[in-house]
């Protein structure tokens, strides 16, 4: 084999342990073993594995509670998750586990030769689907070069225009600012475009660093601000309170400025947003500390029904109050990610006609 792969066998019974353990390792993969579901979730979290090979019924925790905890890992979500299981596993419980996340299901004794065999196909697929995932990556980040150059010459020329306002007529202005404005967005889902291929093709890495949450904030307004004029917003800022926050700068960046793109664009003329931060101190000892950042707007707001999917990819929101305005909510999915890649979480409240918050909360 060109390159080690690791592999991790669960189970609470030894003599199969040892048996996986000793079969694998003369074939040269690398080979981890936990007892049980508890002490697998333990050794995971300084490691990365190619395949999991899972036994359904140990106690404690079993493979469906367990499977249930390494989906929510991110590193763990193209990881082929093998069941193995005994005699008289019914349907529905297959069906379960299925539904959990896991790829196959293996019957209990397998002989030697079979492990061996159904283990080369699993990771010669797997290897299939990640080189197919790169391409799909490569090929976005090369629409999202070659666009970024003329939407750039476009935004450039049409905010030289707008700052010359005087020597335009109303209609030529208004023109200009929508080139403007449909560029901006243009360019923001190529961009997202990229961004989500880098968290499905599962490579996606943090570079952490303290930066200036206001230095942030400032620079997005300021990248948006044909668009804020142009609807007459009100603007107000007051993150005084949080100096600091140890993110990735570039992609934090990336969630402030869709934040800040969607309540321009489904806040009517003559609105207002607010962005606010400030440090949550829980009462429950449970909790922990954490930095609360809320985006607050006067727009459309969301219906009900649709907040639970808002953060779904393959949603498309159309807003009530201008139906010309639609998005792909790509921009969302984005912010759960780097989000929730950072170790935060991000939620929203909202009502039809009274406006939205998003708020998101990281760990200080």
């Amino acid at each position: 084999m060109d390159t080690q792969k690791k592999i991790m066998i669960v189970d609470d019974e030894i003599e199969f342990q040892n048996l996986f353990s000793m079969i694998l390792s003369k074939e040269g993969y690398d080979v981890i073993v936990a007892s049980n579901g508890i002490q697998c979730l333990g050794l995971v979290e300084n490691v990365n594995l190619d395949l999991i090979i899972l036994d359904v019924n140990m106690p404690g925790m079993d493979g469906y509670e367990t499977i249930k905890r390494l989906r929510q890992i991110k590193k763990f979500k193209y990881t082929p998750i093998i069941f193995l299981t005994g005699v008289g596993t019914s349907p529905h419980d297959i069906d379960a586990g299925y539904l959990l996340g896991g790829n196959e299901y293996w019957t209990k004794p397998i002989s030697i030769e079979e492990l061996v065999v159904r283990v080369r196909s699993v990771l010669r697929t797997v290897e299939a689907e990640k080189q197919v995932r790169k391409l799909q990556q490569s090929f976005y980040s090369m629409v999202v070069h070659d666009l970024r150059n003329p939407i750039g010459a476009i935004l450039g020329f049409t905010e030289l225009m707008l700052e010359d306002k005087d020597s335009l007529t109303n209609e030529h202005f208004e023109m200009i600012s929508e080139i403007n404005t449909a560029s901006v967005h243009l360019l923001q889902i190529a961009k997202n475009l990229l961004e989500l291929s880098q968290f499905e093709s599962g490579e996606y890495i943090l570079q952490r660093q303290v930066v200036s949450l206001n230095d942030l904030v400032q620079s997005v307004s300021d990248k948006l601000k044909v668009m804020r004029i142009q609807k007459n917003i009100n603007v107000e800022i007051q993150v005084g309170t949080v100096a600091s926050l140890t993110v990735d700068p570039d992609r934090f960046k990336e969630v402030l400025e869709n934040l800040f793109d969607n309540a321009l664009r489904f806040t009517p003329m003559n609105g207002n947003i607010s962005i606010v931060a400030h440090h949550h101190r829980p009462q429950n000892s449970s909790e922990t500390n954490s930095v609360r950042i809320e985006f607050s707007d006067t727009g459309s707001g969301i219906a009900e029904e649709e907040i639970p999917t808002l953060f779904n990819k393959n949603r498309i929101m159309i807003p009530r109050f201008r139906k010309a305005e639609t998005r792909t909510g790509l921009g969302l999915v984005i912010c759960r990610e780097i989000i929730e890649a950072h170790g935060g979480t991000i939620n929203v409240e909202s009502s039809v006609g009274k406006g939205s918050k998003f708020i998101i909360s990281l760990p200080e």
